[in-house]
């Protein structure tokens, strides 16, 4: 669980393809675990791939850099 010890719902597209392409992520438990599930179900190339998460309650975005390889996550 995060910080408030709730889980919350956020939405997650790959930053080169914008906002326009943003899919809703059911909730996460954090920004990681929200770009994790998106990098799984998005059905995108094995290699780094750059995804925004945006927590839909606040509006903060976070960028990540999913290795859909070896399932590595860096910040962008």
């Amino acid at each position: 669980m995060n910080q408030d010890g709730k889980r919350h719902r956020y939405a997650a597209h790959v930053r080169d393809e914008g906002v326009h392409s943003r899919q809703w992520v059911a909730e996460a438990d954090s920004f990681i675990d929200a770009a994790v599930l998106f990098a799984e179900t998005a059905h995108l190339q094995d290699g780094d791939i750059s995804i925004v998460v945006t927590d839909c309650e606040s509006g903060k975005d976070r960028c990540f850099v999913v290795n859909l390889e070896t399932g590595e996550v860096q910040g962008c």
